[in-house]
């Protein structure tokens, strides 16, 4: 935990001395994280997200077997001590060296030196550091100096405290709403009575992004961020923002990667949501964004203060530097966790987003479970580096909270077949965003829209997850109708809105959206469909590696549906025959 380290005189800085000020005490030094190399302190002041700490010297030799050597006593009271630096006249065939043992240096043919001698301070001991140097065991300097328990001053410049308020005329994302719904959120397009939502209502995420990409030396700006999150991926939606305007938080590191060539990755796990658990992150890692406000805003938060009671926080609302308990009752909700260049980036995740009267659930390759099962209210957190949480995007403008979505999500997910599970909680219609980006930072989207789901209706889907670059996400009904013996027959038809061979509807709902996954193997024009003996093979468009939802109009009481299709699978022929009864009560 501790270190000394030298560096040699120049000619021209070398002073003259006499044995009684052979040596002399130079500054108190610390190691910030962005760049590793020791600066002087200001006004005698570190921060607990520096490297280290510690003092600077200057020595010279006057008789063989000097000794120099220092000590600190910590916040808390404990000590530490520096190993000894010993001058020889002569050693190991050379002349006027000095040796320190841990860790090891020999720096010969000087007699003056530089030392600075440092400890491990990220994370640990804020507070009042004292120190003492030693010369042949007499003190020849005895001081101290403060670490604070937050990011270094400035961090975060005040060019760069934006405040949204100052964007009441810029188009946030691409979303609108309408005057009879301010609270609402939704892709534009062009129709009458459609309003912007500007930066300034709905902005302060990006702005909260923003700054964490300058702290990492990122030079963008809100709007600049903004357009570039705004642009079209293959889907036809915006590739940094959900439906309602939800952020991507993966695509800002993204944009310091490609963009900026900055290393810049994003990771979020259930687990760092504790009071504690932020204040490590931030001094290890930097500037985290917050959801406060019952997760409606976001602000960024830059350390503790001295007494170590509140965060230290930068809002987007004002732009001021502020704390979470003058602003937000001390309390936040969540945390989406940022790290720099200098650790290993982690780009591999999924993403899912649940606009709807519903819960999702999640069954990994391994078996274990994130989400909410709310016809057994239960929650799981099993899965490693995942979480699932209720977030809104709040107007600050209006105050409106904004429409609810359900996220989970998975950081370093494994490869394989995952089984996503959504409960209906009410009568309505949800719309489900998959988002899974690989090692390679290569995306893959899927968005389903508009499926009507009831109270206690469950949908799954099976979602094929490959890490690596050119593996790209498949998404597949999660029931195969499990009607056939063999797995690889049953795959060549499944389905996502109904788990099971007989589905009772809540009374007065007579239809039902059956939605179909059509294998890559399928023979299309060997595909039948009956309800209640009735063919209806028309209302259905069976493409291979593709799916779609249908909506049946029901006869009261038992309604039977049967679905058949021949397929290679594999490379022999087989028929996938699926058998389901539909009961519905007006």
């Amino acid at each position: 935990s501790t270190r000394a380290i030298f560096s040699q005189m120049s000619e021209n800085v070398r002073p003259t001395l006499s044995s009684t000020d052979a040596d002399y005490f130079i500054g108190w030094f610390r190691v910030p994280q962005r760049d590793s190399i020791p600066i002087q302190m200001i006004d005698s002041t570190a921060y607990n997200s520096d490297i280290e700490v510690g003092g600077r010297t200057h020595i010279t030799a006057i008789n063989d077997g000097d000794r120099w050597n220092a000590s600190v006593v910590l916040p808390d009271n404990s000590t530490n001590d520096w190993t000894d630096i010993v001058f020889h006249s002569e050693y190991g065939g050379e002349t006027d060296c000095f040796v320190n043992l841990v860790p090891y240096w020999v720096v010969c043919g000087t007699r003056d030196l530089y030392v600075t001698y440092l400890r491990s301070a990220v994370c640990n001991y804020p507070g009042t550091w004292q120190m003492s140097f030693y010369r042949n065991d007499v003190k020849y300097y005895e001081g101290e100096f403060t670490v604070l328990p937050r990011l270094e001053t400035g961090t975060v410049p005040s060019g760069q405290i934006y405040n949204q308020g100052e964007y009441p005329d810029d188009h946030y994302d691409s979303v609108c709403y309408t005057a009879e719904w301010p609270d609402t959120a939704f892709l534009c397009e062009g129709n009458e009575g459609e309003i912007e939502h500007t930066i300034s209502a709905k902005g302060c995420a990006l702005i909260s992004a923003t700054i964490v990409l300058n702290y990492w030396g990122v030079e963008v700006a809100p709007l600049e961020l903004n357009a570039w999150l705004s642009v079209p991926d293959e889907s036809g939606k915006p590739r940094g923002y959900d439906e309602y305007g939800g952020i991507y938080w993966h695509m800002a590191a993204y944009y310091a990667q490609i963009e900026a060539n900055v290393g810049v990755s994003y990771f979020k796990d259930y687990y760092w949501t504790e009071w504690d658990d932020l204040k490590t992150y931030i001094c290890n890692f930097g500037p985290q964004v917050l959801a406060v406000n019952n997760k409606k805003h976001f602000v960024v938060g830059t350390g503790m203060n001295v007494e170590e009671t509140t965060y230290l926080i930068v809002d987007p609302s004002g732009g001021v530097e502020t704390t979470l308990a003058d602003r937000y009752s001390n309390t936040f909700h969540s945390i989406r966790l940022f790290k720099g260049p200098k650790w290993m980036p982690y780009n591999s995740l999924l993403n899912i987003r649940l606009q709807s009267p519903g819960e999702l659930l999640i069954t990994a390759p391994t078996g274990d479970r994130t989400g909410f099962d709310p016809i057994n209210g239960d929650d799981y957190w099993d899965i490693p580096y995942s979480s699932y949480e209720t977030i809104a995007l709040g107007n600050l403008i209006t105050g409106n909270p904004g429409p609810e979505t359900k996220e989970l999500e998975i950081m370093l997910p494994d490869e394989g077949d995952y089984t996503l599970q959504v409960t209906g909680t009410d009568i309505g219609t949800y719309r489900l965003e998959i988002i899974s980006c690989d090692e390679e930072f290569v995306s893959s989207r899927f968005i389903s829209d508009e499926i009507p789901i009831y109270n206690e209706a469950v949908h799954q889907y099976c979602i094929h997850y490959g890490p690596s670059s050119g593996d790209l996400m498949k998404i597949e009904g999660g029931y195969d109708g499990d009607s056939q013996r063999k797995w690889d027959v049953n795959q060549l038809l499944s389905y996502f809105t109904i788990a099971s061979k007989t589905v009772r509807l809540p009374s007065g709902i007579m239809q039902y959206a059956l939605g179909i996954t059509y294998h890559e193997d399928i023979d299309a024009g060997s595909f039948t469909v009956t309800l209640n003996d009735i063919d209806i093979s028309d209302m259905f468009n069976p493409v291979p590696d593709s799916s779609e939802i249908v909506t049946l109009d029901l006869s009261q009481g038992s309604n039977s549906l049967v679905l058949t299709i021949e397929g290679d699978v594999p490379a022999r022929r087989n028929i996938d025959t699926d058998k389901f009864e539909i009961i519905a009560t007006p």
